[in-house]
């Protein structure tokens, strides 16, 4: 039996277990962020019930501070014009035989020439 394959978590579903059992054995939380190589915060996320909504909050709160961000704002606005140079190329090929024309002469090496 295959196991499913984690690729960007550092806690799996048996390190969770072994965290539990080690936590209910008497182990103090630092104890168990050695023992695994992480950090403090992922043990209290995984054990406690309180520490992770609080968790979810804050990186709520935070994401919704960079989405407000002009930063964020910029990006949201150039891949909205990229979406928009896409659509009207496509549909300016495959109703305008004139640029249709063009565009494969310039895609083959050859230059715009009218």
């Amino acid at each position: 039996m295959s196991m499913k394959h984690f690729r960007y978590r550092k806690v799996t579903p048996i390190i969770l277990a072994e965290m539990k059992a080690l936590h209910e054995k008497g182990w103090s939380y630092r104890k168990i962020a050695r023992k695994f190589n992480i950090s403090l915060g992922t043990v209290l996320y995984h054990l406690t019930a309180y520490y992770k909504p609080q968790a979810l909050i804050r990186a709520e709160r935070s994401n919704q501070k960079q989405q407000e961000s002009e930063y964020y704002q910029r990006l949201e606005v150039r891949a909205r014009r990229k979406k928009w140079i896409r659509e009207y190329i496509r549909e300016r090929y495959q109703n305008d035989p004139e640029f249709r024309r063009k565009m494969i002469r310039a895609n083959s090496g050859g230059k715009f020439s009218e």
